[in-house]
């Protein structure tokens, strides 16, 4: 207990500020509105008597909350007695309560085999005491206030008594309780059964922030963007700051110094959240940090919460935002098992039961959409603590093998999911040194395959060849190197080498290709006509006409008997037969095969796909042929601004039309702005594609003889 000039927190340099701005010190707007309520009902004579819990994460002020709250309300009513319980363990909850009968000199509690507990219970239920406040301070453990549990006596010594310590909690009109808490479900059973109030610390805002920040770093010198960048890269957290704050007095280290310290790597990030620091809480006495006050409340949460405890580990795994529920039920379905008589409904509960209780200690949160997050510090203290029960290896393998299954083909029509998921891909695929290897080995290789082929999609054709590779490195060892798997990834990687102008490369990798697959597969198997077309599609590039074209009509003519002529691998294929008609002057062929391309594909893909506004391009390019620029420009244009707006202005199929507009404007005698156009063009592609590509080069090439022209004609 702490009378009016005893409380264990000193808060003399905010004395001169009104009562809630020393509340404000710690942030939280919601906490303060919900105290001015009290404050008015105080000021009517109306004594606030519904137990509330003030909860949020273990790494949030909820104690210097209820301390600030405290000094308020003893400005208010200097009358009014406290009485501080610490419920961070059953021992120092039995403690505080015989603290409390020893300073108010309760009778009867010094007889041997008195329940303490109860005695003070009654002795403060007895409204002729007067008005009070009870604050229940770090009160997290379950079990502790709703399980049989031990009383005391006077000497000290427990007594098993049936209730929990919730039991042994006060209940009148005068008495406030206040209980801290980063359990919400605890704090709603506190409250819920005397009339539920329960307020939620919410994330510091920046002005917030800044203003702890000041107060614990008064002598230090900084500026305005270094405290919010400091809160920011902290996230807010208020335990966090005041750690940074106190290991920079320490050492006598600058902001900027100690930032760069932050951004150094995530390991070194842990290490400087491991260092301890004197708390400003009555609780107590020993140095804490962010690391060890989470690993608190996950060693509980293991304990209590099993299963919760096996979400939190394999959710630490992945990307921490926007991790799917589907993830958490797959890790279910691998690692849980029901009674055979059980039905799915106990699944059911059992999972929303441990997400519920994830949610309840704020160590996850749930956004609109129903993906799960994760604090970032979170999510470190939570691999580093994994690492050290020797767990990391166990659950960096499920995170593998949970994305690998759920990952799709990298389709267009999959291209959401993708990049939904694309986070999660590249996170478990960095786990090479720690998964458990023979295991993941084909999962992985599937991962890295799906993530290459969505890449390629996106235009990020560099990305997806250094995915691809380490694909068909790990296929070929396990694999072989005439699987299936392996000369798709390798068929796929010969398409990639011929998008990023390696021509010659490609080449060495597609002739072997197809002799592998006509031998293995059979000429008429889908991906060796695959391959085909790919090789064709390099003669064409290398100036080959004519073997392109025989080749082309070749694999059309065999994949129109086998799919039909709206097959999409039949469209693709006349698309590519179009463009060397062109080549070789044949207009009104290509322009006849085109149109046939176009309405094949409108009506197979939908306008608003890729390969449909790649062949409407290669159409509008046939009416450039023929100097129908209006008709030719009406094309383009509308091309390009569902290309835009579908796929970016930086991917390579957006570059190439916004380039044949540029052209066409050229033509047309708007030369100011089509050499603009194409100088946005190849600014682009040398990002996309880089400054050697051939098709980079030649939109070089046209803008130097453009300049020129310009220039001589001027």
């Amino acid at each position: 207990m702490w009378l009016r000039d005893d409380l264990p927190y000193d808060l003399t340099p905010l004395s001169n500020e009104r009562p809630m701005a020393r509340i404000m010190t710690y942030g939280y707007r919601s906490v303060v509105r919900a105290y001015d309520r009290w404050q008015k009902a105080l000021q009517q004579g109306q004594l606030f008597s519904l137990p509330t819990a003030l909860g949020g994460s273990s790494l949030n002020s909820k104690t210097q909350i209820a301390l600030a709250y405290t000094h308020w309300l003893q400005d208010s009513n200097p009358d009014m007695s406290v009485y501080w319980v610490n419920a961070s363990n059953a021992e120092q909850f039995r403690r505080s309560f015989l603290d409390i009968a020893q300073k108010c000199h309760i009778p009867d509690y010094d007889k041997p085999e008195a329940d303490v507990l109860a005695l003070v219970k009654h002795w403060l239920e007895n409204e002729q005491r007067g008005y009070w406040l009870m604050v229940i301070d770090n009160a997290d453990d379950m079990t502790m206030f709703f399980q049989p549990s031990e009383s005391v006596t006077s000497s000290g010594m427990p007594t098993t008594t049936q209730q929990g310590f919730a039991s042994y909690i006060p209940n009148t009109a005068k008495g406030i309780i206040l209980i801290t808490t980063r359990n919400k479900k605890l704090g709603v059973k506190l409250t819920r059964s005397r009339g539920h109030c329960d307020v939620k610390v919410d994330r510091m805002q920046d002005d917030e922030a800044q203003a702890l920040l000041r107060q614990k770093l008064s002598e230090q010198d900084y500026t305005l963007e270094q405290l919010l960048a400091l809160a920011s890269r902290l996230e807010y957290l208020p335990l966090a700051l005041v750690q940074a704050a106190a290991f920079m007095k320490a050492q006598s280290m600058s902001i900027s110094r100690y930032f760069d310290q932050l951004n150094r790597d995530d390991k070194h990030l842990v290490r400087l959240l491991s260092q301890g620091f004197e708390p400003d809480e009555p609780s107590t006495s020993t140095p804490i940090a962010v690391t060890e006050t989470l690993v608190i409340t996950f060693e509980m949460i293991e304990v209590q919460y099993a299963f919760a405890g096996e979400l939190l580990s394999v959710m630490s795994l992945f990307d921490r935002e926007g991790i799917p529920e589907k993830f958490l039920l797959d890790y279910e379905c691998r690692n849980v098992t029901y009674p055979v008589t059980s039905d799915s409904s106990e699944a059911d509960i059992n999972f929303e039961c441990a997400l519920g209780t994830l949610k309840a200690f704020s160590l996850m949160s749930e956004t609109r959409m129903g993906s799960l997050s994760m604090h970032r510090l979170v999510q470190l203290v939570t691999r580093n603590w994994l690492n050290r029960k020797q767990k990391l290896s166990f659950y960096a393998t499920q995170s593998l093998l949970i994305v690998s299954d759920n990952y799709p083909e990298g389709t267009f029509e999959n291209r959401t999911t993708c990049t939904a998921y694309l986070p999660h891909a590249t996170t478990v695929l960095s786990y090479k040194d720690i998964r458990e290897g023979e295991l993941v080995c084909k999962p992985a290789a599937n991962l890295l395959h799906r993530t290459a082929e969505h890449l390629s999609h996106e235009g990020k054709y560099r990305d997806s060849k250094g995915l691809l590779e380490e694909a068909i490195e790990i296929r070929i060892e396990e694999l072989g190197d005439e699987h299936r798997q392996t000369l798709e990834s390798i068929s796929n990687l010969v398409l990639l080498q011929w998008k990023l102008g390696a021509y010659e490369e490609a080449k060495k990798l597609a002739m072997p290709l197809v002799e592998t697959l006509q031998r293995v597969l059979g000429d008429e198997e889908r991906l060796t006509l695959t391959a085909m077309n790919t090789l064709a599609l390099i003669y064409h590039n290398q100036g080959k006409l004519e073997e392109a074209r025989r080749l082309f009509e070749r694999v059309m003519q065999t994949q129109k008997r086998l799919y039909g002529y709206e097959h999409h691998d039949t469209l693709a294929t006349g698309n590519n037969l179009a463009t060397v008609y062109r080549d070789l002057k044949l207009v009104d062929e290509s322009q006849r095969l085109h149109l046939l391309v176009v309405a094949g594909r409108k009506k197979v893909l939908g306008q608003k796909h890729p390969m449909t506004l790649l062949s409407m391009n290669n159409l509008a390019s046939t009416y450039y042929d023929q100097k129908q620029l209006d008709k030719s420009e009406e094309i383009i244009k509308e091309t390009r601004k569902i290309q835009e707006d579908l796929l970016g202005e930086k991917h390579p199929d957006t570059l190439r039309t916004a380039s044949n507009l540029a052209k066409i404007w050229y033509e047309s005698g708007r030369r100011q702005e089509a050499v603009e156009l194409m100088e946005g063009c190849i600014e682009g592609r040398r990002e996309a594609l880089g400054r050697e590509h051939s098709v980079t080069l030649a939109a070089e090439k046209v803008l130097r003889e453009w300049k020129e022209e310009i220039v001589k004609y001027s």
